[in-house]
């Protein structure tokens, strides 16, 4: 059931221009936000997994939670492995 569903994904919309949706764009900004700081095992949370077809993502950091608006990563360094439960998938934990 996963894996037809992975096969049908496409890829999330660019977010073009902030303005035409800024109330849009802060309350999934604020629900990341809360989701990612209220749960204590997650760690990253994009719009998709809340229901929004945009590419927006959140990461939590000790610092406080970090947004990323049409990411492109162009270069990764000193990789580090950490267990994780998907939120989207119950309560299977992850490496």
């Amino acid at each position: 059931m996963i894996l037809e569903k992975l096969e049908n994904l496409k890829r999330a919309e660019e977010i073009l221009d902030i303005r035409d949706n800024a109330e849009k764009l802060v309350e999934i900004l604020q629900t990341l936000d809360n989701d990612l700081t209220n749960t204590k095992d997650l760690f990253a949370l994009s719009a998709q997994q809340i229901g929004h077809n945009i590419r927006l993502f959140a990461l939590k950091f000790s610092e406080g939670n970090a947004f990323f608006i049409n990411p492109l990563i162009k270069h990764k360094e000193n990789p580090t492995i950490s267990r994780e439960k998907c939120i989207t998938c119950g309560e299977q934990e992850y490496l």
